[in-house]
């Protein structure tokens, strides 16, 4: 039986969510690919490429961090499969399938912060953690600042503080443990705080006149109706004949003696 992972976090009103209303790439590492809204086939990831819910970033041997503008922002590590679950402003839902997770989650009242895993539920009330998701049976919560509620499917809840390691497997929640000391927080990455805009593709059509729409070409006139149609005007009579029209000479001529 798997376990679901779910991070909620305590939230507020974003403050502005921007033209797209979502998520964005903030950052980018090798070339990691997306594939948007679910629908193959996958694309290389640009930075300010808005991910809307159901997509899906893949990092191979690369990284990404995803900012979203109320200031949270996850780093998605390599070899990793990360999808994004919901973009609102009253909610944000990610899952991590496979791969490191690393989350900067900004305590605001108002907006909910969700991330999931194969393996555990987790709280959360402004803080910063990772999610190690070594295969389908098993996930490892670090947590370096804020507070955690760990739960399973099994409906156990283990509540870890910073400096504190929790595991969520398929014989549920683990004893919580100290962080290894060799353990320390990720840094958290620069993200621009509004989503930037895309940049020109290679060879675009930038600084060039747009092509103007063709005209469909316009329909030859329609033939004249023949002759006699009902509907149309009689043929104009002929020219006139002088010599028919000339009038006749009427005198009589004196008879001859």
């Amino acid at each position: 039986m798997i376990l679901h992972a779910v991070v909620a976090a305590l939230l507020l009103v974003a403050p502005s969510w921007g033209a797209g209303g979502g998520a964005w790439i903030g950052d980018i590492e090798g070339t990691p690919e997306v594939l948007l809204d679910g629908i193959e086939p996958w694309v290389p990831a640009v930075v300010g490429q808005e991910l809307s819910a159901g997509t899906q970033l893949r990092t191979g041997k690369g990284a990404a961090v995803v900012a979203f503008p109320d200031g949270s922002k996850v780093r998605v590590s390599r070899n990793a499969l990360f999808t994004v679950e919901a973009a609102e402003p009253a909610k944000v839902g990610v899952f991590i399938t496979l791969g490191r997770l690393e989350c900067w989650v900004k305590k605001l009242a108002g907006r909910s912060f969700v991330a999931r895993s194969p393996m555990a539920v987790a709280a959360v009330r402004g803080t910063v953690f990772a999610f190690n998701v070594n295969s389908a049976r098993q996930t490892t919560i670090d947590l370096f600042s804020g507070q955690l509620a760990v739960n399973d499917v099994f409906g156990h809840q283990t509540l870890i503080n910073p400096g504190q390691r929790v595991v969520a497997s398929l014989t549920g929640s683990s004893n919580v443990a100290r962080l290894p000391a060799a353990a320390r927080p990720p840094a958290e990455p620069k993200v621009a705080p509004v989503r930037p805009p895309l940049p020109p593709k290679a060879g675009g059509d930038e600084g060039k006149p747009k092509p103007q729409p063709k005209l469909a070409p316009k329909p030859p006139p329609p033939p004249p109706p023949p002759p006699g149609e009902e509907g149309t005007l009689p043929p104009p009579p002929p020219p006139p004949n002088p010599t028919q029209d000339q009038p006749k000479d009427t005198t009589v001529s004196p008879s001859s003696p």
